[in-house]
């Protein structure tokens, strides 16, 4: 057994690695030629679509249908400032809460973190 029939490339069905021509990736061009060509047509399709594109007409039709596409209701004015900090969910605290309740638990939890830090 050869190293050519245990590395076969499953991409061009050929055993034997990628030589003896045929198969390749489906798709693409096999010869220089065809990719030569492939390239200019390529070219040529960019070249006469921009120049298709950029007319004023379109422009305006594009700021158009972008217009339409907005949503024409929504205002910024209606949303808190995603930067500043939002309050406590409400379920993490029970109903009754204070601030001096949470004060005061605060200090017992640091009391009880103190006490067992020097312990």
């Amino acid at each position: 057994m050869n190293s050519d029939e245990l590395m076969s490339d499953p991409m061009t069905g050929q055993s034997g690695g990628n030589g003896g021509g045929g198969g390749g990736v489906p798709g693409l061009p096999h010869s220089s030629d065809a990719v030569a060509a492939a390239a200019a047509a390529v070219a040529a399709v960019k070249t006469s679509s921009a120049a298709a594109w950029n007319t004023k007409k379109f422009r305006e039709e594009c700021e158009m249908a972008k217009g339409r596409l907005s949503d024409q209701k929504f205002s910024i004015a209606d949303y808190p400032d995603p930067l500043l900090p939002r309050p406590p969910h409400p379920k993490l605290y029970p109903r009754g809460t204070t601030v001096e309740t949470e004060k005061r638990l605060r200090e017992l939890i640091d009391q009880v973190r103190a006490s067992s830090g020097s312990a």
